[in-house]
């Protein structure tokens, strides 16, 4: 015979429940459970490695996708305006990359960076952005000075093709281009020492450096200090908290001082609202990037744009 014995407890009185099951029974019971179970585990077994094998195919099959898109022509540039505060002039412009299947479907930014980088094709994807505004700006006609801003991901800038890779688009542009190479926090904290060096020899020859979403990484002020940098690109989630004209913003304070004190140039990042402005101009923030001024335009409707503000 098997025991199974329960106890229960009130604030009265305190309770013994004991039941009393033959050990034929007992394991009549597991054994019929196990017949019922096992085939069940199987079963979830084998979906979750259906599941797992779907979603590697899916990841390697967008690699490829992304290799053919490349060679497709399925990519583009669209550039969102940066203006300038002290005027309202857009003074220059963010480059970003755009999918566009051929079947009419979009795939998020996100999405194929993310891919990009998992499947080691970050470096190839964004000698492609390179090429790609190449063509787009080599017949622009621009106020000097403009700033094209690209985005540098980490992998692109431990590789030794940086460098030449970055000079080759540089000496391409036209003198009144000023090229921004933006680089996020964790970009420049995984190899300070090369990332420093590389930086420092881009900058010699005119490009410019910005620290991309400042506020949302790891970069530490002493870093910071010590790192080849120009330009702070306030991360929109600061400025969010800009909901009213009237709004306490402490964080926002704190990094429009801190690049005051290092000497670096502010851009704050997704602007859509006039009070917004208002207070960017009101501390001396110098450029502003967002909806409040355009959305990111493929480069032809971007250019047309561009002129229209200028004349």
């Amino acid at each position: 015979m098997k025991v199974f014995t329960a106890e229960f407890h009130s604030a009265a009185s305190q309770a013994q429940l004991q039941v009393l099951t033959p050990t034929l029974s007992l394991r009549h019971y597991i054994l019929r459970n196990l017949l019922f179970l096992g085939p069940l585990s199987l079963l979830l077994t084998l979906a979750m490695l259906y599941m797992w094998h779907r979603w590697d195919s899916r990841k390697m099959s967008l690699a490829e996708e992304i290799r053919k898109g490349m060679a497709d022509g399925e990519f583009s540039v669209h550039y969102q305006p940066v203006c300038d505060t002290a005027t309202g002039a857009c003074s220059g412009a963010e480059a970003l990359m755009r999918w566009q299947r051929t079947d009419g479907r979009s795939i998020s930014p996100v999405a194929f960076i993310r891919a990009a980088e998992e499947e080691g094709l970050i470096v190839s994807l964004t000698q492609h952005l390179f090429s790609l505004i190449e063509d787009d700006v080599r017949a622009w006609q621009v106020t000097a000075p403009f700033h094209l801003g690209v985005n540098i991901a980490a992998p692109h800038l431990t590789d030794r093709s940086f460098t030449a890779d970055v000079l080759r688009l540089w000496v391409s542009l036209d003198p009144a281009f000023r090229l921004v190479l933006e680089i996020t926090e964790r970009s420049l904290v995984e190899d300070t020492e090369s990332a420093s060096a590389k930086l420092n020899e881009l900058r010699q020859k005119g490009c410019q450096v910005a620290v991309d979403d400042f506020g949302t990484g790891y970069c530490s002020l002493s870093l910071l200090q010590s790192l080849p940098v120009d330009y702070l690109k306030i991360d929109k989630i600061f400025i969010d908290s800009l909901t009213s004209a009237g709004a306490d913003t402490p964080l926002l304070d704190t990094i429009v001082a801190l690049s005051r004190r290092l000497n670096l140039t502010t851009i704050a990042e997704g602007v859509t609202a006039a009070h917004q402005v208002d207070w960017l101009i009101k501390n001396h923030v110098a450029y502003i990037q967002g909806y409040y001024y355009g959305r990111p335009m493929p480069a032809g409707e971007f250019y047309v744009w561009y002129k229209g503000q200028i004349r």
